[in-house]
């Protein structure tokens, strides 16, 4: 990620060592104590830049730079340091190393400019249409299409998405051609030809099945991002069904362009519950 480096912790040599007030004979009231409070702030400046690979996080520095206890600091690392935002070496000190992406939170693009994103089709097919699916897309097909991709930052997996929509398009064509759209609505365009409308997004978190950890090479049962998006055209009729897995560790969503809510179709005004909704509306 390209952003310009501000260093908050690292420093020289040649400077005297930042002491913790309480160092001083002073106390810590007003100061941080809790760790996923410093955590959060530590995480942040990583994610934006503000800490660059080559800055030392020093914990006196820290304690200084975030108002926060010697406690909090040392707590707020070790999460780190599980999450892989930051790595520890023995005689070198704790840098940060996060080696992810932020991705769009409703769409399918990296928000950081020098993210080498890529995907791959692992799986297509047919499935039968269960009566959940057939609600939820508004479809009576007895079988619906399948398509199966991994998200790929750097030639590595980060994420898997399995998408489900009717039967009657041409998945096969659609897929193959080149080259392939990095937007949500570039791809509702090449397959659904259609402009666009309306998606339902909800984010969870969870823990990785056996078969997801082999794609996306991790761990059994480690932490994973969850996203489920229903996409609807612009005249509000659904047209697929999305289920995103991605990697913790190498991927975060964020939305930069929220405008006010009367502007955004999903504020949340605009959501009913399934078992008071008018089958006739579009939200």
């Amino acid at each position: 990620m390209v952003a310009p480096s501000r260093d908050l912790s690292s420093q020289t040599a040649d400077e005297p060592p930042r002491r913790h007030p309480r160092a001083r004979g002073g106390y810590s009231r007003g100061r941080h104590h809790s760790p996923h409070r410093v955590r959060d702030l530590v995480r942040s400046a990583v994610l934006e830049g503000w800490y660059s690979s080559e800055d030392q996080l020093i914990e006196d520095v820290l304690i200084h730079t975030h108002a926060a206890s010697r406690n909090a600091v040392r707590n707020a690392l070790q999460q780190l340091l599980t999450e892989g935002i930051v790595t520890r070496s023995p005689r070198r000190g704790t840098f940060p190393s996060w080696d992810g992406t932020r991705i769009h939170l409703v769409d399918i693009h990296s928000l950081d400019r020098d993210a080498e994103r890529g995907g791959r089709v692992i799986t297509r097919g047919l499935v039968p249409a269960t009566p959940f699916l057939q609600d939820r897309l508004g479809t009576e097909d007895a079988s619906l299409r399948i398509v199966e991709s991994v998200f790929e930052l750097r030639g590595e997996p980060i994420g898997i998405r399995t998408a489900y929509f009717s039967s009657r398009f041409d998945i096969e064509a659609a897929t193959d051609s080149e080259p392939r759209p990095n937007t949500l609505a570039g791809v509702i365009a090449g397959i659904f030809s259609c402009e666009l409308g309306y998606v339902t997004t909800e984010i969870s978190a969870g823990l990785v099945d056996d078969r997801t950890a082999q794609v996306l090479k991790m761990e059994r049962g480690s932490p994973v991002l969850r996203r489920e998006q229903l996409v609807r055209d612009d005249v509000g009729q659904p047209v697929e069904i999305l289920f995103d897995c991605f990697r913790a560790d190498r991927a975060t969503f964020m939305l930069s362009d929220f405008g006010s809510p009367g502007a955004w179709p999903g504020h949340l005004d605009d959501v009913v519950p399934a078992s008071g909704r008018d089958e006739g509306s579009v939200p």
